[in-house]
């Protein structure tokens, strides 16, 4: 079934392609026009044909203008077809639309300038069958303009219409059977437009006028109005213009000038004034100018001179002016023209006393003109030179003849004829009569030039002289006299006179010169007045023979011939030298110097390291031309050079630089290994052997006894390492090797042990026993993954805290577990609370302090006997409680009997000023009270840097600035710097903001600088407003240093970055040195104080008490005098003798101003602004003494009291330091207490 339905359609399709036209269109909406394609059926050719399918159809085509063929229009008409088919052959559809369609709607037609916009609505009726439109268009105005288009669309475009003109417009409906309705038709016209220029525009010129004609513009002619017309001058802004009507092609433009170029334009002009502009130059026709007006003629001897005015009539027509000239009678005639902007005119070289006849003629393009003639005679003037003037020399006379002067002549009335030697001022002279022409001057010397003058002379003795020079005959030349030859080693210099005999008929010197005994002669040629010559390109040391000969102009001449050696000199460099390197030696092979290679008496070698002084030199036989440098070392440049030395010694060096070739270089030299806690620094010298073929060093290391090595390369300039991330307390096995570039070396192994670190502190676990007397502590051990040191003991330390003033117990124990100790405490109050503390002591040290939760020990008696006892102790400790801190001064109401592990019970209460000497003493003589006092000071500073963060000091790029890695800044109190170029770094030092008695930050305390620091530590001084630098330090201590040497000398300048320091003073006092500082940034300067504290030992005290109150008072009288600023205090670390020297100045304002002393509190608040102030025991104790003896001197407690001014003066720049003479002349402050 499928199948039958398949063959029925393509029936249907064969019977469909049988019946219809085939009509197709490639051209769709295309406009037609004359040579186009016409939109229909296409590929027609004549008034019928049969298609493909062998149905005819005929087209008819009719228009006014003839028969159109199928491709082509004969003209541009309109037209219609119809079509005609076979019987039977449309279906039932194709009937229903056989009558054709209507015609179209609502035409509505939009008129451009140039285009015609068409829009139209179907036909009601069978507008179904409508396939396309047919568009129509042809000017009313003009014949053969139809044009045709087709379009499936409801709208046209018609474009490419000219403006202004008036178009017919229809459009038809055509069905598939090329039905077609009838027209729908529209008059329109197009708008105006800006005409185009005229066409074929022609300009013809006459003497005084100029026609015009031209054609209607081809593009929007028909928008004309009018034409305007326009003249002028060229160049002239005077224009004549002119309007005619737009049916007028031509105009003649009158009462022009002749021989003028005009401006000229025609414009096409429409109704809105608009065109566009057609300009031509063209110029009037020439005519014969009148003659020249106001001739002026004005004579000189030589000369005339014209001026004249312009032709009045027709002057404009000038080309050029032509002048001629000629002699009276004569017929040789003088001719020039000038341009015509040109009225004067110099007719110049005419002769004097001489009528000219002179014209002059104004003439136009055709050489036509008028002329004017006048006669004019030159003035008289000096005669001038004689014409034709021959000589004839002779040995000894010269014959002289000449014609009269061609200039002015006839004024001669006599010749003068003198005559000399040239150069000389010795002249000779003679007059003879005008018609004689010859003269005949003798008694001349031979080969002589004479310079010799024949004049022509006037009545007034003026003339033009006649000059010449002229020689007498030659003879042969003698020798030259008083030859003299100077040798030098490549030339020889030669001097002579001329010849006595006929010496001046020398023309040349002759000079030639050979090796004696060769046949190559050279010769060369000198000037007559030339008495010396340099043969030059001599070899040296070479016997030459010269000659040298006077010669005449017929190149005879006496020989005199000199032989004559060149002189020593330098002999040239070597040739071919050629260089071959080994390990330890250079091979060179050379050849003679091809210059003054004869002046060689030995070869000299020397060589050296590139770079180097020290050369090694060596001569060698000039006969021998190579050499072999020995001993050299591997795989260095040297230098080597080569020269030729003559018996002066005298040489020029050839020099080469060479390499020797690589070997295995030996072991590093003075390797030295500094280990710390996890880092091994390693410094060595490069081998002493073959060390230039070092490429690199190989650096291993690993544990003693390990398989696992670790490796780096690192480059062959560096000369240390450090190896870090060891583990503290471990043997490593470490090796450097000098690698060459073939990666071969010798291994220098050296086995080195890490440095000792002190543990963490251990941490509170747990209380694993509590019995009355006795405790049990657990504690945690800190992390000791890198730390490998062998642990000794942990100490346990436990304090009372109420009732408070038992003694301390103590506990100790060797056994560890692997994270863990366990401590017994015995000896313990029964009923009592305590706070302990525990540190671990290893082979490196003791570690901080780890802190306990508060524990009470259990009672030992029964209820009844403790509650009658406690009673009566009560009652007694009352009493004795009342009795001694009111003896001490420490009572306190009301008394906190029953306060539970309060720090401020535990912590030391302040003192009385009055009490405070007996309390001192008191404590000084209980040294364990004085420790125990340290110790809690040391217990409650565990819980400050627990609690206080010191990230910034830890950051990678800021260890390097630490002097300590211990000690480092809090960071809620660290000196900030400004950051330089936005570096995070660069804003941190090692220093803190400490506050003073007024509790306003008065002091900064601060390590030693590093040299790598100092420049920070200057920042900070500047940009902190530091006026005062007290340094507690000396630069080294037992052989390790401290601090860095920051400030410059005496009357020296120290630079760092944009800051530079001068030290303008300098006074040495036994105790300290004081200097004055002078700090210049830019434009700004500020004057310092700069104290150095001398006699004060690391981790120690100074030998008294006076002069620690006298330093400090003398730093405080530097800070009052200096009015602001900060008080900048360092010693090495910045803690110790720094902390305690800031207490003691706290401190003495504080006795002086206040009723109590509190040292504990003091230290404590220094300590939570900077870690481990006031570092030892001594230096607390140190502080007890100070202030003793400063409250038993009145001058401190009451300063109103002191007789004597305990500051030391303030000198001027006194230039050198002051002597201990000098300093006993200061005032001192007294003590009761010399003890250490």
């Amino acid at each position: 079934m499928f199948l039958g339905t398949v063959l029925l359609c393509f029936s249907f399709i064969c019977l469909l392609s049988l019946s219809k036209p085939n009509i197709v269109n490639n051209n769709t909406d295309s406009k037609g026009s004359s040579g186009s394609t016409i939109p229909y059926p296409d590929n027609t050719v004549g008034p019928s044909r049969t298609s493909e399918t062998s149905t005819e159809y005929v087209k008819t085509l009719t228009s006014k203008g003839g028969n159109y063929t199928g491709k082509e229009f004969a003209s541009q008409s309109t037209f219609s077809y119809s079509a005609t088919y076979a019987p039977g052959t449309l279906s039932t559809g194709e009937l229903e639309c056989a009558e054709g369609p209507e015609k179209v709607e609502n035409l509505s037609v939009t008129e451009g300038s140039h285009a015609i916009t068409l829009n139209w609505t179907n036909p009601s009726k069978n507008d179904s069958c409508v396939t396309h439109y047919v568009i129509e268009w042809k000017s009313t105005m003009y014949e053969n303009s139809s044009n045709g288009s087709r379009t499936t669309k409801e709208f046209f475009v018609i474009e490419g219409l000219e403006a202004c003109v008036n178009y017919e417009v229809s459009v038809r409906a055509m069905d598939s059977n090329t039905n077609i309705s009838e027209p729908e038709v529209r008059n329109v016209t197009t708008l105006t437009d800006v005409p185009g220029p005229v066409v074929d525009l022609d300009v013809k010129s006459s003497p005084h006028s100029v026609s015009l004609e031209w054609m209607k513009p081809s593009n929007d002619g028909d928008c004309v109005t009018h034409y305007a017309i326009s003249w002028r001058h060229t160049g002239s802004e005077n224009t004549t213009s002119i309007d005619i009507g737009k049916e007028e092609y031509s105009f003649v433009i009158g009462n022009l000038d002749a021989c003028v170029e005009y401006e000229i334009s025609v414009s096409a002009v429409n109704e809105n004034e608009e065109g566009n502009i057609t300009s031509v130059n063209r110029t009037t026709e020439t005519v014969v100018p009148g003659p020249v007006v106001d001739l002026d003629v004005k004579s000189s001897p030589h000369s005339v001179s014209l001026e004249w005015m312009k032709p009045s009539n027709d002057g404009d027509c000038v080309t050029h002016y032509a002048i001629s000239w000629r002699h009276t009678g004569s017929e040789n005639t003088t001719s020039i023209d000038i341009g015509k902007e040109e009225y004067s005119f110099v007719i110049g070289n005419l002769d004097a006393c001489v009528e000219y006849e002179v014209s002059v003629s104004a003439v136009n393009e055709n050489e036509e003109g008028n002329i004017t003639t006048v006669n004019k005679t030159t003035e008289t003037v000096v005669p001038g030179q004689v014409v034709d003037l021959d000589l004839k020399p002779n040995p000894h006379n010269i014959s002289l003849q000449w014609m009269k002067p061609s200039n002015d002549g006839d004024c001669v009335t006599h010749y003068a004829i003198s005559w000399r030697h040239t150069g000389s001022e010795n002249t000779n002279s003679i007059d003879i009569g005008k018609e004689e022409y010859s003269f005949v001057i003798g008694n001349l010397d031979a080969c002589v030039e004479y310079e010799i003058s024949v004049s022509a002379v006037n009545e007034n003795e003026e003339g033009n002289i006649t000059s010449v020079n002229r020689t007498t005959e030659t003879f042969v030349p003698g020798q030259v006299v008083d030859l003299d030859l100077k040798p030098n080693p490549h030339s020889v210099s030669l001097q002579w006179m001329k010849p006595s005999n006929d010496g001046d008929c020398v023309t040349h010197y002759a000079i030639s010169w050979r090796h004696t005994g060769s046949e190559n002669t050279n010769s060369i040629d000198i000037g007559k007045e030339e008495y010396s010559f340099v043969i030059g390109n001599l070899d040296a040391c070479v016997e030459y023979e010269i000659s040298v000969s006077a010669v005449n102009e017929n190149e005879e001449g006496n020989i005199t011939s000199v032989n004559r050696t060149t002189e020593t000199v330098v002999p040239g460099p070597v040739v071919d030298l050629d260089v071959k390197s080994s390990p330890h030696s250079v091979s060179l092979e050379w050849m003679k110097p091809s210059n003054d290679g004869d002046c060689v008496t030995h070869y000299a070698i020397s060589w050296r390291h590139t770079g180097s002084e020290n050369t090694t030199s060596i001569d060698i036989g000039k006969e021998e031309y190579s050499f072999v440098i020995g001993n050299l070392d591997a795989c260095v440049e040297y230098e080597i050079s080569v020269s030729a030395v003559n018996v002066n010694e005298e040489k020029n060096i050839t020099t080469v630089n060479k390499t020797t070739e690589t070997v295995v270089p030996g072991e590093v030299v003075d390797l030295d290994l500094k280990p710390n806690p996890h880092n091994i620094s390693l410094q060595w010298m490069k081998p002493s052997n073959d060390g230039d073929c070092v490429t690199h060093y190989v650096i291993s290391w690993r544990h003693t006894g390990s398989e696992n090595t670790t490796s780096i390369d690192i480059g062959k300039e560096e000369y240390s390492f450090v190896i870090g991330n060891l583990d503290a307390c471990v043997e490593y096995e470490i090796s450097v090797s000098a690698v060459n570039d073939n990666e071969e070396g010798n291994i220098t192994a050296v086995n080195m042990k890490t440095e000792t670190e002190v543990t963490g502190a251990p941490k509170y676990e747990d209380i694993l026993c509590l019995e009355s007397e006795k405790a049990c502590l657990k504690w945690m051990l800190p992390d000791l993954s890198s730390n490998k040191c062998q642990l000794q003991n942990c100490t346990v330390v436990c304090n009372a805290l109420e009732p408070p003033g038992l003694p301390l117990k103590n506990g100790v124990s060797g056994e560890f577990q692997n994270d863990f100790v366990v401590v017994d405490v015995i000896g313990l109050s029964s009923s009592t609370s305590y706070s302990c503390v525990a540190y671990i002591t290893n082979e490196g040290g003791t570690s901080k302090n780890g802190s306990s939760t508060p524990f009470t020990t259990e009672q030992d008696v029964p209820v009844g006997v403790i509650v009658g006892v406690l009673s009566a102790i009560i009652i007694v400790g009352l009493l004795a409680v009342v009795f001694v801190t009111y003896h001490k001064g420490t009572l306190v109401w009301p008394p906190k009997l029953f306060a539970r592990a309060k720090q401020a019970t535990v912590r030391p209460q302040p003192v009385l000023v009055k009490k405070f000497p007996e309390y001192c003493v008191q404590m000084l003589e209980m040294p364990t009270r004085l420790g125990s006092e340290y110790q809690l000071l040391a217990t409650l500073s565990v819980d400050i840097s627990a609690s206080s963060s010191c990230v910034n000091g830890q950051m990678p790029e800021n260890k390097w600035k630490n002097r300590y890695v211990n000690i480092l800044p809090y960071d809620d109190t660290r000196v900030t710097l400004d950051l330089i170029d936005g570096d995070p770094s660069s804003h941190y030092i090692n220093a803190s903001f400490i506050k003073g008695y007024s509790n306003d930050i008065e002091y900064i305390a601060t390590q030693g600088p590093k040299e790598e620091t100092c420049l920070d530590f200057w920042r900070m001084v500047f940009q902190h407003d530091v006026s005062v630098i007290v340094m507690v330090t000396n630069l080294v201590e037992q052989d390790k240093v401290k601090c860095h040497q920051y400030y410059p000398d005496l009357r020296e300048n120290i630079v760092f970055g944009d800051m530079t320091i001068r030290c303008t003073t300098e006074v040495n006092f036994p105790i300290h040195t004081a200097r004055t500082l002078v700090l210049v940034k830019g434009d700004k300067k500020r004057k310092l104080s700069h104290l150095h504290f001398r006699e004060w030992p690391d981790f120690g005290v100074p030998q008294s008490t006076d002069i620690m109150i006298h330093f400090c008072q003398t730093m405080r009288h530097h800070m009052l005098a200096a009015e602001q600023g900060l008080i900048l205090v360092h010693c090495s670390a910045g803690v110790g003798r720094t902390g305690t020297l800031i207490a003691v100045d706290i401190l003495l304002q504080h006795i002086s101003e206040n009723k109590k002393v509190d040292i504990f509190g003091t230290v404590f608040k220094l300590r939570k602004q900077r870690t481990n102030m006031v570092q030892t025991e001594g230096q607390y104790k140190y502080i007890y003494r100070c202030i003793k003896d400063a409250i038993e001197d009145p001058t401190i407690v009451n300063p109103a009291t002191a007789t004597n001014n305990p500051l030391e003066p303030i000198y001027e720049n006194v230039g050198t330091s002051l002597n201990s003479l000098q300093y006993e002349k200061l005032p001192k402050w007294k003590k009761k207490d010399q003890e250490a």
